[in-house]
């Protein structure tokens, strides 16, 4: 099977600012041996609700790329986001920025921000399946992380990154793991290459894989590479009914 590839140009405006106002508020979650990681609780009923871990770049913050997730999630899950460590020891408030060092490290963070979440929520937070989304360096490093990682993350979203090293023997082991759909999005033109070539591996290997480009929209996760991401989600999550 070969990959479909979506040259998405934005027709109109989303729901992502109604969405924002409507969304929970982002909470702290204390995680023994690293930074608190941000958390966006599920709306409604008590019921069990999957999870999305979101991850940022290197040198940025995890406050703004969780709040475009917690939008995108509507309330339908927990949206969790690492932090990383401080790139700029001494800063503190919006001045302060943040890393993951490489791929094993942020590995090892998300599992210990999964057990966090489950013992701060209980029977509320369902982690089987859960979902991932980065972006750059969370991008690269999340895409390294997936195959290997407890976690079996079912669906994927990767944002300007994660687009290297999709060999047969990668893809395959993230089809064993129980990976569905991987979403790339990108808004500049190498990306785009890459991700084109990924998503034909991933889909050799039985992965469902998808590509959203919004020309010119340069290395970014905002504005139209945002929306563009919003439009795809459906089809993100589309067969998990826990999403509903």
């Amino acid at each position: 099977m070969r990959a479909l590839v979506t040259l998405l140009v934005l027709l109109g405006a989303t729901d992502t600012a109604a969405a924002e106002d409507r969304a929970p508020a982002l909470e702290e979650l204390a995680i023994p041996g690293y930074e608190p990681a941000l958390v966006a609780p599920p709306r409604g009923s008590d019921a069990p609700r999957p999870v999305l871990v979101a991850t940022h770049g290197a040198n940025d913050r995890a406050e703004a790329h969780c709040a475009m997730w917690r939008a995108i999630v509507d309330g339908r899950a927990f949206v969790l986001c690492p932090r990383g460590r401080p790139s700029n020891r001494g800063a503190t408030g919006p001045t302060s920025v943040y890393y993951y060092p490489d791929a094993p490290s942020l590995a090892r963070e998300v599992t210990a921000a999964l057990e966090a979440l489950r013992a701060r929520y209980g029977d509320r937070v369902d982690t089987d399946r859960p979902a991932y989304a980065g972006f750059s360096q969370g991008a690269i490093d999340g895409a390294e992380l997936l195959p290997s990682h407890p976690a079996s993350f079912a669906r994927a979203v990767l944002i300007e990154g994660g687009t290297h090293g999709w060999a047969a023997p990668t893809a395959e082991a993230l089809y064993e793991r129980g990976a569905e759909r991987v979403l790339f999005a990108c808004g500049t033109e190498p990306c785009r290459e890459r991700a084109t070539a990924a998503t034909r591996v991933l889909e050799d290997a039985g992965v469902d894989a998808r590509l959203v480009y919004v020309a010119a929209a340069g290395h970014n996760y905002g504005g139209d590479v945002e929306r563009a991401v919003q439009g795809a989600f459906a089809w993100v999550i589309e067969g998990d009914d826990r999403w509903r």
